[in-house]
């Protein structure tokens, strides 16, 4: 029985000494296809919208945040229609859950950040800084997409939706910003 125990001891203290803190982003093999900008997912474009001022493109760009997000009171914005720009701090909603094991992860939300620049005749969108974060107490959160750890089945799907609602919304302010609004004229 001691020997048992002194077995048992030490594969506990040799797997705690492998696992590592403070891991590097693994944005060499993202799961789902990530642009990549220093070290971190970032989705970027500069968008043509021939005829435009700057003034319809920033009312555009207010209007599809209004519209496309759920609850735009969760959303930090800081606007400035001088200088055409729009940043949002906003969430991609409730995810849903699955219970994988001892645990349930996946629940909970993706916050990042949007920036939305616009000037005569074109804008420029950044989104940047993913970072999951659970709901509940019994849920666990995997921090910034890019990290390497908790690399499982959750953190793919995760990945997998957050990436199909990004470009999804991509789209949607496509559509937005290409079409004249009644405040347009």
């Amino acid at each position: 029985m001691k020997y048992i125990l002194i077995v048992l001891f030490a594969l506990t203290c040799s797997a705690a000494l492998g696992q590592k803190k403070g891991q590097e982003p693994d944005v060499a093999n993202p799961i789902a296809p990530f642009p990549v900008v220093d070290n971190k997912y970032h989705f970027e474009e500069v968008v043509q919208v021939p005829g435009a001022t700057q003034d319809q493109l920033f009312i555009r760009a207010r209007s599809w945040a209004f519209k496309g997000f759920r609850s735009f009171k969760d959303v930090d914005n800081t606007s400035d229609k001088e200088t055409g720009t729009l940043l949002l701090n906003a969430n991609t909603g409730n995810l849903p859950s699955k219970s994988f094991g001892f645990y349930a992860i996946g629940c909970g939300r993706v916050r990042f950040r949007m920036s939305i620049y616009c000037k005569e005749g074109k804008y420029k969108y950044i989104i940047t800084d993913f970072v999951h974060e659970a709901d509940h107490g019994n849920h666990r959160s995997i921090g910034p997409l890019e990290s390497k750890k908790k690399r499982g089945m959750p953190a793919k799907e995760i990945e997998e939706k957050t990436y199909k609602m990004m470009t999804d919304m991509i789209e949607e302010l496509k559509k937005e910003m290409a079409a004249p609004s009644e405040s347009d004229f």
